[in-house]
């Protein structure tokens, strides 16, 4: 105020009437301190809707974590006559991967808001964890708002802590000469099978914060390729739950010991590969974790469902009983068998591939 309207004298001392003390936002938030913008009115609960949407779609942006970016601004938008949102902007007018992820992730909510028409502010914060880089504040020059609903919290790992030039690294030489294959005659495995896969993930595995205090839960598919050594690279995102469990779920996979490789005419060969990583907050596995969960099989090589057989029994969706008897640690072993070897034994219903699988003898 004092760099405004230059007055004769210093300013020693502003007051602030008791009376409007709630408009102002208090932001200190993990050792993290901002300026306090001033706001003129706040909205509520009008916008959950929105603010769980943005929860789950926005991500850190890849580029914005390789150069460390992490920044505090907000985002303007417009609710017309018919409640839907347009003309998402951000009020600093910068061009980035932050603002535009943040102001691609509010456009992209397509229901109805029923509030007055008008314009509507929602404060982003993106930050790094285990970053030393301080976060810059573009909100504290902004003067007062109107219509603020609130601020949403984006948290990342930094990219170090993927690791994935490592993968990269470990990986076969001349790697990009070579072909990868998605449908082998022996399929790469993690060593000791999907139950020490299973304890690797457990150990492994964090919550996001973020996706705990949304209650953001599910599958996140991963791709990557099974290098000739075992190693992992090209470890992406085939289908994400957002909130930080996409890169968590990277960054849990990057760190896998080897594997053992797929293998081709008796050779091992590049192989490209599709698991899920599951999340769950209140101990209650989206599949139990006393059975196995039959669609990760069909993730297994070329995407395809394959035949199922237990014990020589064709698993079916009539016999749900069967699947659901079946526990990892009653099994005594695991048979792929694909191409014409499956479709030999199996005829048509084999063409996708075979999991035989061979229980414990029970006494």
């Amino acid at each position: 105020i004092e760099n405004q309207i230059q007055p004769a004298q210093p300013i020693a001392e502003i007051l602030v009437p008791k009376v409007v003390e709630y408009l102002v936002i208090d932001n200190k938030k993990e050792g993290v301190i901002f300026e306090k913008p001033v706001v003129s009115s706040v909205i509520t609960g009008e916008f959950d809707a929105l603010k769980k949407h943005v929860s789950r779609t926005i991500k850190y942006p890849a580029e914005a974590k390789q150069k460390e970016m992490m920044a505090r601004f907000g985002v303007e938008f417009k609710v017309n006559k018919q409640g839907i949102i347009e003309n998402a902007k951000s009020l600093n007018q910068k061009d980035n991967e932050l603002v535009n992820e943040a102001v691609k992730s509010v456009t992209s909510f397509e229901e109805k808001i029923n509030v007055a028409e008008g314009n509507y502010t929602y404060f982003f914060v993106f930050k790094l964890e285990g970053s030393t880089k301080m976060i810059i504040d573009e909100t504290s020059n902004l003067g007062i708002i109107k219509n603020f609903i609130g601020e949403v919290v984006v948290m990342a790992y930094l990219p170090t802590n993927l690791m994935l030039n490592e993968v990269k690294i470990n990986g076969s030489g001349s790697i990009n000469d070579e072909p990868i294959f998605t449908n082998v005659e022996v399929l790469p495995g993690f060593s000791g099978g999907l139950d020490a896969f299973g304890k690797f993930l457990a150990a492994n595995l964090r919550y996001p914060a973020i996706a705990r205090e949304n209650n953001i839960q599910g599958r996140v598919f991963l791709s990557f390729v099974v290098e000739k050594d075992g190693s992992l690279s090209d470890i992406k995102v085939a289908r994400g739950i957002g909130g930080g469990c996409d890169e968590e779920a990277v960054r849990v996979i990057a760190i896998s010991p080897k594997w053992n490789p797929g293998m081709q005419n008796g050779k091992a060969v590049r192989v490209s590969y599709t698991v899920p990583v599951f999340f769950q907050l209140d101990g209650k596995s989206i599949a139990s974790k006393n059975q196995i969960d039959f669609n990760f099989l069909s993730l297994l090589g070329n995407g395809n469902t394959p035949l199922v057989i237990v014990d020589g029994i064709e698993l079916t969706p009539d016999n749900k009983k069967l699947k659901e008897s079946i526990k990892p640690e009653d099994i005594e072993s695991v048979n792929v068998i694909k191409d014409e070897a499956a479709i030999k034994l199996y005829g048509d219903k084999g063409k996708n591939g075979v999991v035989q699988i061979t229980t414990k003898k029970k006494k």
